[in-house]
């Protein structure tokens, strides 16, 4: 039946029917093309800033887990990703210690969950209980404050009372209280002085 429909066609209409399908089928995937596009586009616009942030969030008994602060504060949709400048980032560990990040710029990505310093990065906390004070220092450091987990691939400086440590690269796990620089390694030992009072006459 349809041989004989197709028989009794001029090839011309046959040809230009063809065009027209060709060309509303190129017109859907163009017009569909075109809107994933621009829905990604869209993902990496800027939908809101904050200036002077001030951010901080407690736990149920009313304990500070996490703070960040920031001159400014931008995001974006894609990856629930902020962008923040001069940030300093308190967070207390799985051990309850307490650490404070300062760097030149920062980044998070899906909400809090990784947090990113870069430029003139400090991470430091006081002495508290068996955690001696510990000071690190580097260009750029990736957190992940849930795995209790830093990763550098820069150049690191760890300062603590009694040595000084530098290498290229650092994984801390916080969970345990280790630190271990991935190559290049040299550590120097301050030698502690005894408190020696005076025999009393």
């Amino acid at each position: 039946m349809l041989q004989r429909v197709f028989k009794k066609l001029n090839p011309q209409i046959v040809i230009t029917l063809v065009l027209i399908l060709a060309t509303i089928f190129s017109l859907y995937f163009m017009l569909h093309t075109q809107i994933i596009i621009n829905s990604s586009k869209n993902d990496k616009i800027v939908d809101r800033f904050v200036q002077q942030l001030n951010f901080r969030q407690f736990d149920l008994n009313g304990k500070l887990i996490k703070s960040i602060q920031a001159q400014k504060a931008t995001h974006i949709d894609y990856n629930n990703t902020s962008f923040f400048e001069s940030p300093r980032v308190v967070f207390t560990d799985s051990q309850g210690v307490t650490w404070n990040i300062q760097a030149n710029k920062g980044q998070s990505i899906h909400g809090t969950k990784q947090l990113i310093a870069i430029g003139h990065v400090i991470l430091d906390h006081s002495t508290v209980g068996n955690h001696i004070a510990t000071k690190i220092e580097t260009e750029w450091m990736l957190f992940n404050v849930k795995k209790d987990f830093a990763y550098s691939h820069q150049p690191v400086t760890i300062t603590r009372p009694d040595s000084i440590t530098k290498g290229v690269g650092m994984t801390a796990d916080f969970k345990n209280n280790i630190f271990k620089i991935l190559s290049k390694a040299d550590i120097t030992y301050i030698p502690q002085t005894a408190n020696i009072s005076a025999p009393s006459s």
